[in-house]
């Protein structure tokens, strides 16, 4: 072991050193999964979003609340996260390293900002008494923590899942924003505004309206400040009340006045959607809510210390209605109990009071009382496990630092490390390396409605319609009413060939979903491929009206308007189609077109509308080879011949 104070002991103490390690803890730890696929709502919020192509379409991820996805159902204000998928995308496109990459570099800024956290917490909570053993502990436990976090098996799910980057890109911007907030006072002893806070305030509230919950900490951390000035706090109350002095309100006004300003561009951006009522718990009020979340809380907390059975998607959880339900009072006996604990320990050891309730706090806006659809999630608590984590590897440290036995510590550290890297490597691969992997965990150990619905579909897109069928109708016993799973129970039917079967479900369909629009599109569809484009098209009419700008959806358009022989809108709409994906229509434009084709009285008006579409896409040799099919059709050889032409040259380029 180094002598202390020798070379080699300043060495392995020096903070560039320790990060390093950090950083490439986090980089090997996860570089198992770079080639790992996009799961669930990446479909959706990444894979689909057209809106993601393109750099320039950054400012508009600030004025429309649309951009977040391609279905209007998840609509929401992420801009500053769409922004770094836009960024992502251009980089290479939807190859996962890049993505994986990312993933990898935010937990990596969270972990380094957990630890320079953990320094500062333990330098201030006076813990530490100036011993030269002990001012060891100031280089080694707060590494000791941030190792832990670094590798431990909840941090997978959120590292692994791309759409929980808004949790990862959330931490990184608020970790930095609190420590900026902490910094010490200047000379004079005076603690000026802290500018860079809130610029990473801001950020993160652009990326996740959750970040709200910031303001608590700022506060919680002048609370304690209040106290440590009288040399001996007086009181919760006391120090609480006299917290409320002009330059404490002077530093938090500008947190306060962004997060107004930043609720009134909100309010404005998403004033044009309807909330998504599927998005709430079914039968769930917010008292029933946060009941629940009493025992949701302890079973986060659990997962610190023994995570195991970890679930990326969780299915169905208990619902309680009474505090006198068995666990509910449980719960909060064991909740009143912590509190009574923070309490008492306020004049002793006020920093644990703050560690504990910032911690809770960054978990309330989830997990409090505003029903949300999934009772927990395993992305939720990253963030506060993270900062509650302080809350017993601190005093631990220190005790061991004072019981002479660091080295204890430091085994201790190294042993755990290796359990939680050993199941965090294998979960990457177990239940991150593909859809199937993913949904099959999932599926063993927390079944639910949206992860039986979406193996189903894996199981669809093998030709196993029977065996999908089974799990569709499994997931409706959890999920009766759910648009999506109708939706799938109809293409399924239709593609075993039970067309009545499938218009009942593009029925309840329609019926269930009351405001995305995405139930009219799928049943539209359905009237198309029937050839009943009158029906088909009043159905896509009425779902451009309350839907979001969509490729399938313009295709469904002029499709239909090619079955009624109406040229220009079915031109229209295929232009549209091309300004959204220019890239797809090649390989869908025969589906557009069927109309033409199917219906002999229409050959003319197939061959008007190839002309045009000629013109639009001059580089698409499948345009004009329609067009001499159906010119041919007509006996128009001449044309026919040169439109062959036209297309030998185009493809043969």
């Amino acid at each position: 072991m180094p002598v202390p104070g020798s070379p080699t002991a300043r060495w392995l103490r020096h903070p560039v050193l320790h990060a390093a390690l950090l950083l490439v803890t986090c980089a090997g730890l996860y570089s198992n999964n770079f080639h790992h696929d996009f799961f669930l709502d990446d479909s959706h919020a990444i894979t689909n979003n057209l809106a993601l192509r393109s750099l320039a379409n950054i400012p508009a991820y600030f004025t429309d609340a649309g951009m977040f996805s391609a279905l209007r159902a998840n609509v929401d204000y992420r801009p500053v996260l769409l922004s770094t998928y836009a960024l992502n995308y251009q980089m290479g496109g939807l190859a996962m390293p890049w993505w994986h990459a990312t993933q990898i570099l935010l937990h990596g800024i969270v972990v380094l900002a957990l630890w320079m956290l953990a320094r500062r917490v333990l330098a201030l909570s006076g813990m530490l008494r100036g011993s030269a053993r002990e001012a060891e502990g100031l280089v080694w436990i707060p590494l000791a923590a941030a190792l832990l976090f670094a590798v431990h098996p909840t941090g997978s799910g959120v590292v692994n899942y791309i759409s929980a980057r808004s949790s990862l890109l959330t931490a990184a911007f608020l970790l930095p924003s609190i420590l900026w907030y902490m910094a010490p006072a200047g000379a004079a002893g005076t603690r000026r505004i802290p500018w860079a806070a809130v610029v990473l305030y801001t950020l993160a509230l652009f990326t996740k309206i959750e970040a709200v919950a910031a303001l608590a900490v700022y506060f919680l951390y002048e609370v304690w400040q209040t106290a440590a000035a009288q040399k001996r706090p007086r009181g919760f109350l006391d120090d609480l009340f006299g917290t409320f002095t002009k330059p404490v309100l002077t530093r938090l006004a500008p947190f306060v006045l962004v997060t107004a300003v930043y609720g009134l561009i909100r309010l404005r951006v998403m004033a044009d959607f309807a909330f998504d009522e599927t998005r709430k718990s079914a039968d769930m009020t917010s008292w029933h809510y946060l009941l629940t979340q009493t025992v949701v809380w302890w079973e986060y907390l659990s997962k610190w210390f023994a995570p195991v059975g970890l679930v990326a998607d969780h299915g169905s959880h208990a619902v309680y209605r009474s505090p006198l339900d068995g666990p509910v009072f449980v719960a909060c006996v064991g909740w009143a109990l912590v509190a009574g604990m923070l309490l008492w320990s306020w004049k002793r050891a006020p920093w644990l009071l703050f560690v504990v309730v910032s911690a809770f706090a960054l978990l309330s806006p989830t997990s409090s009382i505003a029903p949300l659809a999934e009772m927990l999630n395993e992305h939720r608590p990253y963030l506060p496990l993270a900062v509650l984590s302080l809350a017993w590897i601190l005093p631990a440290g220190v005790w061991l630092m004072r019981q002479r036995v660091p080295a204890v510590g430091g085994a201790l550290t190294a042993v755990v490390a290796a359990v939680f890297v050993s199941l965090t490597s294998h979960r990457n691969v177990d239940a991150f390396s593909t859809d199937r992997a993913y949904l099959e965990d999932i599926n063993r150990k927390a079944p639910s409605h949206r992860s039986l619905m979406n193996y189903g579909l894996i199981l669809m897109g093998e030709g196993k319609n029977a065996e999908a069928k089974a799990l569709f109708e499994q997931a409706l016993t959890y999920a009766p009413a759910w648009h999506f799973l109708h939706v799938n129970l109809g293409i399924v039917h239709r593609a075993m060939g039970d067309l009545a079967k499938a218009q009942e479900h593009f029925d309840l369909a329609v019926q269930y979903d009351g405001f995305s629009g995405v139930a009219l599109r799928w049943r539209g569809d359905h009237y198309r491929q029937q050839g009943n484009y009158p029906a088909a098209l009043a159905d896509f009419l009425a779902a451009r009206e309350i839907s979001l700008e969509h490729y399938e959806l313009c295709k469904g358009l002029a499709a239909s308007y090619a079955g009624l022989g109406r040229v220009a809108d079915a031109v229209r709409e295929t232009q549209e189609c091309l300004r959204l994906d220019a890239s797809r229509t090649g390989v869908e434009i025969v589906t557009i077109a069927k109309g033409f084709f199917d219906d002999p009285a229409l050959t003319a008006a197939g061959v008007a509308y190839f002309e045009q579409v000629e013109v639009l896409a001059p580089n698409a040799w499948w345009a004009p080879a329609n067009l001499a099919t159906l010119a041919r059709r007509l006996g128009d050889t001449a044309k026919a011949d040169a439109a062959e032409q036209r297309a030998a040259r185009l493809r043969a380029g």
